[in-house]
């Protein structure tokens, strides 16, 4: 990746991450949230690019660490995702919650896989909401999806 590039994405990042911090606090996680089932994945990127899906996602790990003070899964998730289904990916917002003691994380899933996260780590993990992409239904999704399956909402 050019330095011009790697700059850009950056800048990008910083932005998606701000954007989001503004929606949260303005607005609350429900808002942000609808608002993020209703994004569509613009064009279409035919196979997961792991190394573009790692770039995008390392710019905005790079930027939470900057702007967000306290924990930062959901606006990272929020951010990551949005910048992926720019780039035409069908990325994946999931909510998920374990217990004890009772803890709450969001993240982005791409293919199946979740992004700058093991599969281990999040193994302990109930996926409480889910949501695909609009442009994955061909018409806005619903809000909360609890399957595990695009095809059955």
């Amino acid at each position: 990746m050019s330095a011009v590039a790697k700059a850009s994405s950056t800048i990008l990042a910083t932005l998606a991450v701000l954007t989001t911090q503004v929606v949260l606090k303005c607005f609350g996680f429900e808002r942000l949230y609808a608002a993020m089932a209703r994004l569509p994945a613009v064009g279409a990127a035919k196979d997961a690019d792991r190394a573009r899906v790692h770039a995008v996602h390392a710019a905005v790990e790079q930027a939470c660490r900057r702007i967000c003070r306290r924990s930062y899964c959901v606006q990272r998730t929020a951010a990551l995702t949005t910048l992926l289904r720019l780039r035409g990916y069908e990325a994946v917002v999931v909510i998920g919650v374990r217990r004890p003691p009772f803890e709450a994380h969001a993240w982005t899933e791409v293919d199946g896989m979740p992004v700058g996260e093991s599969s281990d780590s999040l193994s302990s993990y109930v996926v409480i909401r889910r949501t695909w992409p609009a442009s994955a239904w061909g018409a806005p999704a619903p809000r909360d999806l609890r399957a595990s399956d695009p095809s059955n909402p």
